[in-house]
């Protein structure tokens, strides 16, 4: 697969009625660590990108075959997401409703709810919602009867029974682009 291409795209963005996406496509490698895949916006005939970065929604909408990299931006070559326990605490406290000084319950510029925590948690370790809703559930009882410690470190074990399935959805999408 090449790392860049250029998609035409007439879709009603709301600041890009027509134009191209140039989108570039990064696989793990020697000197690349992870996934990543951004574009360059263009709109018709402009020779400057007037939006640039992770425009995951504008990729999809002119390429919905590449969710699958989507799912996979920023994430390590072993399919393990950025900061995976640490981010994943974060937004599971959220999510059992624990408020910290520096949460997303408690955050002064953007106040998340526990039901926006839930599903944050649920796209940052790739699981689903079933799956969110039993770790919420068994957190907050772990929380309630024996303290945040012991919260953590079964939160801890969770997430290292996931890796066998990130790496393997990982490999998966690394064979997949590799071949084209």
């Amino acid at each position: 697969m090449p790392t860049k291409f250029t998609e035409r795209f007439s879709a009603d963005h709301n600041y890009n009625p027509k134009g191209r996406l140039v989108i570039e496509v990064k696989l793990p490698s020697a000197t690349q660590r992870y996934f990543a895949i951004t574009a360059d916006m263009f709109s018709y005939r402009a020779k400057n990108a007037h939006a640039c970065g992770c425009l995951h929604d504008e990729i999809l909408s002119v390429r919905p075959d590449l969710q699958d990299l989507v799912d996979l931006h920023l994430v390590e070559a072993d399919g393990v997401p950025m900061h995976a326990e640490d981010l994943g605490w974060y937004w599971l406290l959220g999510a059992c409703n624990v408020r910290e000084e520096y949460g997303p319950l408690t955050s002064n510029f953007n106040a998340k709810t526990p039901e926006a925590c839930h599903t944050f948690l649920a796209k940052h370790l790739s699981i689903s919602d079933e799956c969110t809703a039993e770790i919420v559930r068994t957190t907050t009882a772990i929380l309630r009867t024996d303290g945040k410690d012991a919260a953590r470190a079964n939160f801890s074990c969770f997430v290292d029974e996931l890796r066998p399935e990130w790496k393997a959805q990982a490999d998966a999408v690394i064979a997949k682009y590799s071949k084209k």
